[in-house]
């Protein structure tokens, strides 16, 4: 099965092109981005400088550039529970809601193709409990507004990435003792590899999070454990699809400034969030881009 579903990612990710976002792109200059600050879009150029605010609601998390770079999918609210999926046309500066119901959207993901939007949301807000929420992924037809359920009864959705093809999907839970990450046809939610990694939750609140897919095939991702007292460790990983793991980044910092995200790029440059600031990983090491950064959105 894990043939079937990514015969084509090889041949995919070589054709994949590194496109503008809505500044020009140059074999120098690498492509702008969006990140949050304060709660709201920002645009930043490729080297985290010349910021232009984006929005002003003040409730705005997990942005998702389109491949062209026009459009940008994000969040809206505070409640978790209660929150709406938005589309940016950036040239416009005008917002839509994506889709009409208020629910708990997370991690949504534009597609390659640029065809389609998946994200998480609660399914059925009443099965909610007080320590969890089932959850549904979804892959939304931006054309035709069609909805296509590929998974069911998920808990604690952590990431989620799409494939340099379009044709597969990689998503990361953690809840009940283990922390995984799986991946599943776009098409049909098949299953194609179960458990890539897997992460040790009876740790406290250990998680495989920050889940990227590279446009050379590979899958990034990010593991959170306790460290030290009142710290935490992150280590930034690198899998291949047959499982094959090296690492390429890893850190400490107190838990009291434990707030982080993780992009890819169209080059496939590794853009982290945390303790408030936009960095590069490269070699190792990270190189700080720019300040007050909390979430970062790549294409």
């Amino acid at each position: 099965m894990r043939t079937s579903v990514f015969t084509s990612l090889a041949l995919g990710a070589a054709l994949l092109l590194a496109v503008p976002f809505v500044q020009a792109e140059t074999a120098a200059a690498p492509p702008p981005m969006v990140v949050v600050r304060e709660d709201n879009l920002w645009m930043l150029d490729g080297n985290g400088e010349n910021p232009q605010r984006l929005t002003t609601s003040g409730d705005c998390s997990s942005p998702t550039c389109s491949p062209e770079g026009s459009r940008i999918a994000y969040v809206r609210g505070t409640d978790y529970r209660q929150r709406s999926l938005w589309v940016l046309d950036v040239a416009k500066g005008t917002a839509t809601q994506l889709v009409g119901a208020v629910s708990g959207y997370s991690y949504p993901r534009w597609s390659p193709d640029g065809k389609s939007v998946a994200y998480f949301w609660i399914d059925d807000i009443n099965r909610s409990t007080v320590d969890y929420d089932y959850f549904q992924l979804v892959r939304f037809d931006v054309a035709s507004q069609a909805v296509k359920i590929l998974a069911k009864d998920l808990i604690g959705p952590l990431g989620l990435a799409w494939a340099p093809d379009s044709s597969a999907l990689a998503y990361s839970t953690g809840y009940a003792g283990k922390s995984r990450l799986a991946l599943i046809s776009a098409t049909d939610g098949e299953v194609a590899v179960p458990e890539l990694a897997s992460l040790d939750r009876d740790q406290e609140q250990a998680e495989i999070s920050g889940v990227n897919w590279l446009p050379t095939g590979e899958i990034v991702y990010v593991t959170d454990l306790p460290a030290a007292e009142d710290t935490r460790q992150i280590k930034v990983y690198q899998a291949n699809l047959e499982g094959e793991v090296k690492t390429l980044y890893e850190n400490h910092a107190a838990t009291t400034d434990w707030q982080w995200s993780l992009g890819a790029d169209s080059r496939g440059r590794l853009l982290l969030c945390w303790q408030s600031s936009l960095w590069l990983v490269q070699e190792g090491k990270a190189i700080r881009l720019a300040e007050n950064a909390t979430e970062v959105g790549c294409r």
